[in-house]
Order: structure tokens, then sequence, then C-alpha cells
């Protein structure tokens, strides 16, 4: 027959490796987080990089058309 001691002392264990758990559960949640944010991250540097090539083929087409129309040659030389 189990006294209330004895039931005690076989549960003291467990809230041990419990708490533990949790705090590995935590991190695990904040890993996850943490991903989350490199992403978001990874994904505006992206967007920006596109808007800038963007930008770029913009002005290099309208200094091509505006030396065009001084007569200067158009060959490119890339």
């Amino acid at each position: 027959m189990f006294t209330l001691c004895s039931v005690v002392l076989d549960l003291l264990p467990l809230t041990q490796d419990v708490s533990g758990t949790q705090e590995e559960a935590s991190q695990v949640f904040d890993g996850e987080s943490k991903r989350q944010k490199v992403k978001e991250d990874a994904q505006t540097q992206i967007d920006e990089l596109y808007r800038q090539i963007g930008q770029l083929k913009v002005e290099r087409d309208f200094l091509a058309n505006r030396s065009a129309q001084l007569g200067l040659p158009t060959e490119k030389p890339w």
C-alpha cells in the first residue's frame, strides 16, 4: 500500500523533468519564431533588390532612348 510520502517522493522527479521539458519546448517555439523572422528579413531584402533592379532598368532605358535621340551610338557594350 502506498503512503502519501511515498507517492510524493515518487512524483518529485517527474515535476523536475517537466520543468526541463517546458523550457526545451519554449526554445523550440522560439527557434521557430527566429526562423520566421529570418525568412521575413530575407524576403524584405529580396524585395528591395528587385525594386532597385527595376529602377536601374528604367534609368538605363531612359538614357538609351535619350542618347538615340541625340544621335549617339546605341550599341550596347555588354
